[in-house]
């Protein structure tokens, strides 16, 4: 008997030094006394992963399989201080993500991963970008507020609640994989982002997803169904924009502030193109863009079917008032009393030209006060229904 224990010791032991460890979980339904197996770099538990210590570095890929299992879930904390990482590839098979498992890693420029958040199906603040960088303030790491909706805001107050990540100031590149959904705030605020790039299954962006992101200089999504609103407030040097076929609505105040874009659905400088797939627009869509030249757009104001201050041609640029590189433009419609009053709006004075290819009337006050107008074409069907003053200081246009 002390014979064949000592033989079976032997073999446990050579089975060991073959890279295998004692009682190691078996996926076929053998052993489960030790559950944690490394690769020199990760450390497994069953389809988990985490760092096997914190000085491992360099580039990274987290492989899809190990020892059997699939990896789904990257754990809290899991990548924690590991400050030498400088990009790591999450693979499309990680369905968990736990909070702050790459807090304090200060040297990462790149990170590639299948959703934004925590997991694929969360909503509100769980599919905040910062939230896998976590809440604990370190050296390195910049603060970065996320919005999210209330569920009860108190009256008067903000409806939108804020939450604090601390992501590294040293990331630059972020890729997508896997995504269907972006929810509000997704992005916000991540100035230290100079490239996000998104897979093309992405359908449905929250409001403010990308706002304050401000060195991100392109964004593509191409199978959305709307702009919400403020989706790229401040994102000061995007530069073009294409607003695909299955765009219907752009919300209110989309691209305020975007003061380097120069290009909408268009290869040429300055030309801003409003697609004839979108039926209406919220006010400010275009809010101190200050690069733009031209428009063109399918109908006047924020959809063919309004009338009276509804149809207005200025409300594309908003009422929120600019200090400089715009023209604040009266424009005039019949209240509900029958008052003739002025809405005010503030357009670039880089605006030059716009073309309006499907309206059916043209209100009153349209284009009243354009006075920077050089050229203004409109579709030969709006000529039977004009308002008064359409065109009141401002060049008259050509049908066609």
């Amino acid at each position: 008997m002390k014979i064949v224990k000592h033989f079976f010791k032997l073999g446990m032991l050579a089975l060991c030094l073959g890279g295998c460890s004692i009682g190691e979980n078996d996926p076929s339904g053998g052993g489960n006394h030790q559950t944690k197996v490394n690769d020199g770099t990760f450390l497994y538990s069953g389809s988990s992963v985490s760092a096997l210590n914190t000085s491992i570095s360099g580039d990274l890929v987290i492989p899809e399989t190990y020892n059997g299992f699939t990896i789904t879930t990257i754990e809290k904390d899991a990548f924690k201080n590991c400050s030498n990482i400088t990009s790591i590839v999450v693979p499309k098979t990680v369905t968990n993500i736990g909070e702050s498992a790459f807090s304090g890693c200060l040297r990462l420029n790149s990170i590639t991963i299948p959703f934004v958040g925590l997991s694929p199906d969360k909503s509100g603040y769980g599919g905040h970008f910062g939230q896998i960088f976590g809440k604990t303030e370190y050296s390195g790491g910049i603060e970065t507020s996320q919005s999210y909706k209330l569920s009860n805001p108190a009256f008067g107050s903000d409806p939108n609640g804020h939450n604090k990540y601390y992501i590294p100031a040293s990331l630059k590149k972020v890729t997508v994989t896997n995504a269907t959904t972006l929810v509000m705030g997704a992005f916000e605020n991540c100035s230290m982002l100079t490239e996000i790039n998104l897979n093309d299954d992405i359908v449905a962006v929250g409001n403010l997803a990308f706002s304050g992101a401000s060195q991100i200089e392109k964004v593509s999504l191409p199978n959305i169904y709307t702009i919400p609103e403020q989706c790229f407030y401040k994102c000061t040097k995007l530069n073009e924009f294409v607003i695909g076929d299955n765009v219907t609505k752009i919300e209110e105040y989309a691209f305020e502030s975007c003061i380097n874009l120069e290009m909408i659905n268009s290869d040429v400088l300055g030309n801003f193109v409003i697609p004839e797939n979108v039926i209406e627009v919220g006010e400010g869509i275009f809010s101190n863009c200050l690069k733009c030249v031209s428009v063109k757009a399918p109908f006047i104001g924020l959809s063919d079917s309004k009338t009276s201050g509804g149809g207005h041609f200025g409300q594309i640029f908003g009422m929120k008032k600019k200090d400089t590189g715009v023209t604040r433009v009266g424009s005039s419609y019949l209240n509900s009393i029958g008052q003739t009053v002025n809405n005010y709006y503030y357009v670039p004075n880089s605006l030059g030209y716009v073309t309006i290819t499907n309206a059916s009337h043209v209100v009153m006050g349209a284009f009243e006060n354009c006075s920077m107008l050089k050229n203004l074409k409109i579709n030969k069907a709006a000529q039977s229904s004009v308002g008064t003053n359409a065109f009141k200081n401002c060049v008259e246009p050509t049908w066609y």
